[in-house]
Parts: structure tokens; sequence; C-alpha cells
């Protein structure tokens, strides 16, 4: 896509929206969006980090510069897992039939428990250290 223009119209279309109602869930006014897809006037940051933050799986890499893949399903650390996935109304990408964003939820779940895992082992291992001492000096 040449512009900025064109690819928040092909983001418009990949959602299955009117401009109206992409405007809305954005939080644009219709007018602002006439201006935004039709008569490519100039718009500032505001608008692109509406955007943005409406649909966290928009890359604003390929919004604003036209690089990368459209959508990124989510990020994991600094890891971000792109996906030629489809897209509902609400942005979410569903892929083999599983929403992104829950299980990116589960993701995180998991991430979390595996943390408190290795820190719990930690601990172990700690204390171990601890009645190993205290067991050299009974002897």
């Amino acid at each position: 896509m040449n512009n900025i223009h064109s690819r928040i119209n092909l983001i418009i279309n990949k959602l299955g929206l009117s401009k109206n109602a992409f405007g809305e869930i954005v939080g644009i006014s219709s007018s602002q969006m006439t201006n935004i897809t039709t008569n490519e006037k100039d718009f500032g940051v505001s608008i692109l980090l509406k955007i943005v933050s409406s649909y966290k799986n928009i890359n604003p890499d390929w919004l604003l510069f036209g690089e990368g893949e459209m959508f990124r399903v989510g990020v994991v650390g600094e890891k971000v897992l792109l996906s030629s996935g489809n897209t509902n109304i609400n942005g979410d990408i569903d892929i083999n039939g599983v929403n992104i964003n829950e299980h990116q939820s589960l993701v995180d779940v998991v991430s979390f428990l595996k943390e408190e895992l290795k820190e719990k082992n930690n601990q172990l291992h700690k204390r171990d250290e601890q009645i190993n001492k205290l067991l050299d000096k009974l002897k």
C-alpha cells in the first residue's frame, strides 16, 4: 500500500466494517474518518494512537510504513507472533477456530505459572542447602 490512508482503508475492509463503524470503535468522528479515508488530509499522532489502542493486533510498523504483516497476533515478551488468520469485527484473530486473545491469555497464565514454579524451586533449593548445612553441623 502506498500511503497510510490506503492502509487504514485496507484495515477497515479486512475487518468488514463500514468507515463509520470503524471510527466509532476507535473514537474518531465520521468527519475525521472521511478526511482520513477519502480526502487524504494529514492527521495527528493521536489518531494513530487511537487506532493501535483500539486494535492492539494491528502491526504499527505496517500501519505507519507499510512494512511487515498487517496484523500481529500478540506479544510475548519481546517476541511478536504474526498470523494470516481470519480477523473478526473486534480485531481479534482466529486461527484454527482458536481466538488468539483467549489463546494469548492462556499463554500469559502459563508464563506466569512457569515463573512462579521457578521461584518456588529456587526457594526449595535454598532450603535444601540450609538443611544440609545444619545436618553437617550435627555430624
